[in-house]
C-alpha cells in the first residue's frame, strides 16, 4: 500500500490499495471527506489510482473538498467494494460461502449488470431464478443465493449508491425443513464402531473409533471432537472449550464452554488411545493429524468419505431396512447421546445444556424422542445400555448382529428387546 499523507492530516489521508479481484490485479484509492466519510474508487492499473490520488490530494491543498468522479456501477463492482470493505468482519465459513454463491449463481448472469438497470427492471432477479433452475441448483442454495442478493444490495443503498433495494421482496423458493435427528441406539453405533476399527489398520482404527464415541457418546460436534485436547478429560466429565475450523482453534457454536458427562466406556477408548498416541501430553490435541497440529476442513471430508461412509455402507450390507443408516453422517451421532441419556431418565433440560443447545432447539428436534421416552416404564443408565450392546457385538453370531442393527435402525427390535429389554435402546425420532 502507497500512503499519501503531508498537510493533508491522518483523518483526511489519501492511499493507493492494491488487491485481487478474481485472476486481475486491481488499484483502488480511497480518502476520508471532511465529514468523516469515506470515499473510493477503482482502476486496473497503479498509474490511473496514483493519477486520482494526486487529483484528490490537490484538491484537498486547495482546501476544495473532492468528489468522486460519478460512474455507472455494476453489480459486480459492488461486490468488489463488499468484499474489501465488509467480509473482512465476517467468519471464514461465511465468506467461503457467500464467495462461492456468488461465483457460481449471480456472478454469471448479474456480475455486469448496472445497478441503475436492476431497479428499472426487476424481472432481472426471476431470470436468475429461471437460470438457477435450468441448471438444477437446488432450492436451498436458491435461497441462500437471493439471501446473498439482498444482503449486498443492501449494502447498496446504504452507501447511497441506489435509492431503494430491488430485491427485497424477491420470493424466494420454498424449502421443506430438514430431516430432524436420527439418534441410533448404542447397539448401532458400537457396530458401526467395529467396522471402522476393522477396516482401519491399527493403531489408526483405535482413533476413528474414538472419533465415533465423542460424537455419540459424548454428544459433540465433529469440530468439537477435533479441538480437544487432553488437558479437557477429567474424571468424570469432559470440557469443551474449543472447535476445530479450517485448521485453527475458534470457541464452541455457542461461544461457551460446557461440560459434559463422561460415561466410562468413554473414559476406556479414550485411555485405550492415548497408551498409543505419539501426542500424549496435557496440552496436545487427543485427535491430531500427523504433525500434532488440528484437522483441515479438507481432512475432516476425507475422513467422512474414506472411513465413516465405506464402515456405514459395510454395516447396511445392501440390506433394505438398513436403507436410512447407508447415508447417515457422522453428525447423527451427536443425536445418540440425546436418546442415550433421555432412555436413562435425565431431564431433557439438562440433556441440552450438556448436548449444547438451547432448551426450545432441544423441543423442536428431539420432542417425539422425548414422548417416547417419558412413556417408557424402565430407566437403563447410559452406562448400562453402551455395556450390553458393545458385550452384544463383541460376543454375538455377526449374523445375528446384523438382524438386530437392522431391526433397531426400522424400527422394529424383537431380538434386541429379548436381550435389551423393552424401550432400552432408542428409535427413530
Amino acid at each position: 500500500m502507497v500512503c499519501h499523507e503531508g498537510a493533508i492530516g491522518q483523518e483526511e489521508r489519501v492511499s493507493v490499495q492494491r488487491y485481487k479481484l478474481g485472476n486481475r490485479m486491481m488499484w483502488r484509492v480511497r480518502w476520508r471527506e471532511p465529514g468523516g466519510r469515506m470515499r473510493s474508487k477503482s482502476y486496473p492499473t497503479k498509474t490511473q489510482a496514483e493519477r486520482e490520488d494526486a487529483r484528490v490530494k490537490a484538491q484537498k491543498l486547495l482546501g476544495h473538498t473532492p468528489q468522486p468522479v460519478q460512474r455507472r456501477r455494476t453489480l459486480g463492482q459492488a461486490w468488489e467494494e463488499w468484499w474489501q470493505l465488509e467480509a473482512p468482519d465476517k467468519a471464514e465459513a461465511t465468506r467461503r460461502s457467500y464467495s462461492g454463491l456468488w461465483r457460481a449463481n449471480i456472478e454469471p448472469q448479474l456480475g455486469g449488470v448496472l445497478l441503475s438497470d436492476l431497479v428499472a427492471d426487476p424481472s432481472l432477479f426471476n431470470e436468475l431464478r429461471k437460470s438457477m433452475n435450468a441448471r438444477g441448483v437446488g432450492k436451498q442454495s436458491q435461497r441462500r443465493t437471493l439471501v446473498v442478493l439482498v444482503m449486498l444490495l443492501n449494502h447498496c443503498v446504504a452507501w447511497k449508491w441506489m435509492a431503494e433495494n430491488p430485491a427485497r421482496g424477491i420470493s424466494k423458493p420454498s424449502v421443506k425443513p430438514g430431516q430432524g435427528p436420527r439418534p441410533f441406539s448404542p447397539l448401532v453405533v458400537e457396530r458401526i464402531r467395529a467396522e471402522i476399527a476393522a477396516r482401519s489398520p491399527y493403531p489408526r482404527g483405535v482413533a476413528d473409533a474414538l472419533v465415533v464415541s465423542l460424537l455419540a457418546y459424548a454428544g459433540l460436534r465433529p469440530q468439537e471432537a477435533l479441538g480437544l485436547r487432553w488437558e479437557d478429560v477429567g474424571r468424570a466429565r469432559l470440557q469443551v472449550r474449543r472447535a476445530a475450523a479450517f485448521g485453527e482453534e475458534k470457541g464452541t457454536k455457542t461461544g461457551d464452554p460446557r461440560p459434559v458427562p463422561l460415561v466410562a466406556q468413554l473414559a476406556d477408548d479414550l485411555a485405550e488411545w492415548r497408551g498409543l498416541s505419539a501426542f500424549d501430553r496435557a496440552g496436545d490435541y487427543i485427535l491430531p493429524n500427523a504433525r500434532g497440529a488440528l484437522w483441515t476442513d479438507s481432512a475432516w471430508r476425507n475422513w467422512r468419505s474414506r472411513v465413516w461412509k465405506p464402515a456405514v455402507q459395510a454395516v447396511a450390507a445392501s440390506d433394505p431396512d438398513l436403507e436410512r443408516l447407508a447415508s447417515a453422517r457422522p453428525y447423527d451421532c451427536r443425536a445418540s447421546f440425546v436418546s442415550l441419556h433421555l432412555a436413562a431418565g435425565k431431564a431433557p433440560l439438562v440433556v441440552a445444556k450438556e448436548a449444547g443447545h438451547s432448551g426450545a432447539v432441544m423441543w423442536k428436534h428431539y420432542g417425539g424422542v422425548i414422548e417416547e421416552f417419558e412413556a417408557a416404564t424402565e430407566r437403563v443408565p447410559a452406562e448400562m445400555q453402551i455395556e450390553r450392546a458393545r458385550e452384544a457385538v463383541g460376543t454375538l453370531p455377526p449374523e445375528q448382529v446384523h438382524e438386530m442393527v437392522a431391526a433397531e435402525v426400522s424400527g422394529r427390535s424383537p431380538l434386541a428387546a429379548a436381550l435389551f429389554g423393552p424401550r432400552t435402546l432408542g428409535r427413530d425420532a
